[in-house]
Formats: structure tokens, sequence, C-alpha cells
């Protein structure tokens, strides 16, 4: 794509990316900005859309404006865009050369590393217990015991955990970098709760660098990761090509905006 090229792509993508970031302006809980980039997508055709995520992306990493970029991460983290609509957005991005969109899009579910369940290390108190007992302990106060649920193999349990007002920012990075892990407990940190934990800095980090999380995820998060942390993803081992890929046309895209 030339200079110009992309400088046009840019100007048509801030018309649309800034009536998101307008709607965003008016509602100050983060777990309520989903739905806006879902009506986005029902406003606009997917040319427009494809552009609009590439402006998103690009006032992410210019570090201009990071909220509309989460919300989208939200979405795509969440329930995510129907099928039918991200395939038009892709083809969209494809014929407009807009690789980071692109990129984002071909990312599936799975995770790049599955764990067996023989890797995981028993819990005696945790294996002792039903799922209802497990549930209940979620919802406690005792931060022991939310300490441990961390490596509960259950996402109905996660998802208790996560809404439990007690359960602190570093419990949760904890939960999103651990390994072995499995996916489905990993996708439950974008899900629960309107993808509350997906704001803080440390999380996204977290889950950008874990081979166990859904790759999905990883390249959703990435464009809201500084540039240091970029680097690291872009150099980690064991991290799908995609995420690195992407992590380093996230740097490339960052140095046009700074110059």
């Amino acid at each position: 794509m030339t200079v110009v090229d992309l400088t046009e792509r840019l100007n048509l993508g801030r018309v649309a990316a800034n009536r998101l970031m307008r709607s965003i302006s008016r509602v100050p809980d983060p777990r309520q900005w989903p739905p806006l980039v879902r009506e986005l997508c029902e406003t606009f055709d997917p040319d427009e859309l494809a552009e609009a995520l590439y402006g998103l992306v690009f006032e992410a990493v210019a570090g201009d404006s990071r909220a509309g970029w989460l919300a989208t991460a939200q979405l795509l983290c969440g329930d995510g865009l129907p099928y039918a609509t991200a395939q038009a957005i892709y083809r969209a991005a494809v014929e407009r050369e807009l690789t980071v969109v692109r990129m984002i899009l071909l990312a599936g579910e799975q995770a790049h590393r599955t764990a067996h369940e023989r890797e995981f290390r028993p819990d005696d108190l945790l294996g002792s217990l039903t799922l209802g007992e497990r549930k209940a302990m979620a919802r406690r106060r005792d931060p022991e015991l939310l300490d441990r649920l961390v490596g509960d193999g259950d996402p109905a349990v996660i998802d208790i955990l996560l809404g439990n007002p007690r359960t602190t920012e570093a419990q949760v990075v904890r939960l999103a970098s651990r390994r072995p892990n499995r996916a489905r407990v990993l996708a439950q940190v974008g899900r629960a709760h309107g993808g509350k934990w997906l704001a803080q800095s440390a999380v996204q980090r977290a889950l950008v660098l874990n081979p166990y999380a859904p790759v999905k995820m990883a390249v959703a998060l990435a464009p809201l990761l500084p540039r240091q942390a970029l680097r690291e993803v872009k150099t980690a081992s064991g991290l799908n090509p995609l995420v690195t890929g992407l992590a380093g046309e996230l740097l490339a895209l960052g140095e046009r905006a700074a110059g």
C-alpha cells in the first residue's frame, strides 16, 4: 500500500471510527461498549467497517485513544461478530490491503497450545468438591480460597470468580498468565461481565503472551499493548505465528503514526 493509499484509508476509517468514539464517550461503563460496536456493524457496509476497524487500530497503536479498539476487542472476545459479517469485512480488508484487520479476523477460537488434563497439578481440595460447592466458594470473600480457584478448570466457576468484587487484578493476571491452561478458561476472561477485565493492561499483556489463550483473543488484544510489550510479543517463542506477525505489523503501523 502506498503512502497516499494509507492516508486515504485512514481518513475514511476515522470518519466511521469517530462515530463509535462519540458513542463511547457518552457511556462511562466499558462493559456497555460492545453493543455500540455491534450497532456500528449493523449501520455500515463491509467496506466502511474494514476501514473503521483500521482507523480504530491506528488510533490505538498511535496512542491517541485505545477506547474504540478496547470496545471492539471486548466484542471479538465475547459474543463476537456474526460469521457472515466477519467474513464480509475480511474480504473487504483483503481487497483494501488492510493487513492488520485481515490478520485479526483470520484468527480462530483454538489456542496455539493445548494442554492435556494430565499436565495439570491435582488440587486435593478442589478435586474433592462438587461443581456446585466450587461455585459457592467462588462467591466467598476469603482471599486464600479465591487464590486457589484461579486453578479451577470449569468456566462456570471462573465466571463467578471474575464477577466476585473481592477478586483482585493480581489474581486475574495470575489466571491469565497460568501455563498450562485451558483455552475455555482463558476465553471466559473475555466473556465474563462484559469483558471488564480486558480493560486492564496487565491482563491484556498476559493473555497475548499466553500460548494457551485462544488465538482470536490474543490478536484482538494485541493493538491495545504498548510498543514495549509488542516488541516482547514479536520476539517471543512458542506463540502462534499470526500473533507474532501481527505484533510486527502493529509496530510498523505505530512507527508510521509517529513519523
